[in-house]
């Protein structure tokens, strides 16, 4: 490469970075990724020597790792360490972040796991991120599949935390009910309030979360496009902001950012759990548990759970709390004296099992009578 194109080249990139604080839109991170908790880009990137993919300071693993880490990282909040990482049926209480994926697929995988190169889900978005992350058999320091082959290698895919996580945008809706949902607002008050008349939230639901107009829509909707403002408190139809430059109008599209999780496609459904764990799903055939057919099974999953009928019921609260049933909207309220929402059976939107009515990713301990934190 000619030295003025390169040296330019560079200059771009350092006046890009300059200008980063100054952006709220593509470039920028959703919160609490972002400027205003203290989190800059050259936290996790680097000029030169980037051990990761994207000039990242770390690799993959170690990346997300690096912050959360209790009690001294920057997220410690949200702590993870290497203890954590879940051994089926030993230890640890989340999925897995450094576990390779199989090279062939075989409907015996002790997990369910098909191949990386299989995979499907939101035209292969997780195959697109496990070419990235993995390990490589001729111990070069490789940094992509393709860089392996090239080098006479064995890429291994690796299910690592930015195969499913997108650290700079929530770009998928999540399991639970109560993140993130996209709406309009009916009427115009303030700058410091939104209304929407259609909703029906708990009083205070969203407090501590982020209010959040989408820049990508900032042509037909210019106000406060790409903004975003922490939420103060809110009622059964509005919520109470930090100030925008300019009064919230009425008909704008919104979204609230809190328990969105940073997903990098949607899993409202277990649509990423589904495509790694392709053998326990029904698309696979794998989950008729009262048919042996020589291989393992597992409980059917995208079937609609039908109280009253053979083998269906109201989910139950633990023996702690006399065994309750379970209420409100897909199960997510609690039942008798119970007060813990973290170990109740979540349906999804359509009452049907998914991986997640049972399993959660993070944080779970499998004890139905103490709370999963934080």
């Amino acid at each position: 490469m000619p030295t003025i194109l390169r040296y330019s080249l560079v200059l771009v990139f350092v006046v890009g970075l300059f200008l980063l604080p100054f952006t709220k839109t593509s470039m920028s991170a959703e919160p609490p990724h972002n400027d205003e908790n203290n989190v800059k880009c050259d936290n996790c990137h680097t000029f030169s020597n980037a051990i990761g993919p994207s000039s990242t300071k770390y690799s993959n693993d170690n990346l997300c790792y690096s912050c959360h880490v209790s009690p001294t990282g920057t997220a410690s909040a949200k702590p993870f360490t290497s203890g954590a990482q879940a051994v089926p049926g030993v230890s640890g209480t989340s999925h897995k972040w450094s576990g390779n994926m199989p090279l062939v697929d075989n409907p015996n995988n002790a997990y369910g796991l098909r191949s990386a190169d299989n995979l499907t889900f939101a035209n292969g978005s997780l195959k697109k991120q496990l070419v990235k992350f993995g390990t490589c058999s001729n111990n070069v320091d490789n940094t992509s599949k393709i860089d392996c082959v090239n080098h006479g290698g064995t890429w291994t895919p690796m299910a690592t935390c930015s195969v499913c996580h997108n650290i700079h945008n929530h770009l998928g809706n999540t399991w639970t009910p109560d993140s993130s949902p996209l709406g309009f607002t009916t009427s115009a008050v303030d700058n410091v309030t939104l209304n929407d008349s259609t909703k029906n939230w708990g009083v205070n639901q969203w407090a501590g979360g982020y209010l959040m107009f989408n820049a990508n829509f900032a042509s037909i909707y210019p106000t406060n496009a790409g903004l975003y403002r922490q939420i103060t408190g809110n009622t059964a139809t509005s919520l109470t902001v930090v100030g925008f430059p300019s009064a919230i109008p009425s008909g704008y599209p919104y979204f609230i950012s809190k328990n969105r999780r940073f997903l990098r496609v949607t899993n409202a459904n277990s649509e990423m759990c589904d495509d790694c764990h392709y053998y326990r799903t029904s698309t696979s055939g794998q989950t008729n548990v009262r048919t042996w057919t020589g291989n393992k099974l597992s409980h059917p999953v995208n079937v609609t759970l039908t109280v009253g009928a053979t083998y269906n019921t109201t989910p139950l609260e633990p023996s702690t709390a006399s065994w309750a049933a379970q209420t409100g909207t897909r199960y997510y309220g609690n039942g008798g004296t119970d007060n813990n929402s973290t170990n109740n059976m979540i349906l999804d939107a359509n009452n049907k099992i998914r991986c997640l009515t049972c399993h959660n990713v993070h944080y779970t301990d499998s004890d139905a009578s103490t709370t999963d934190a934080p």
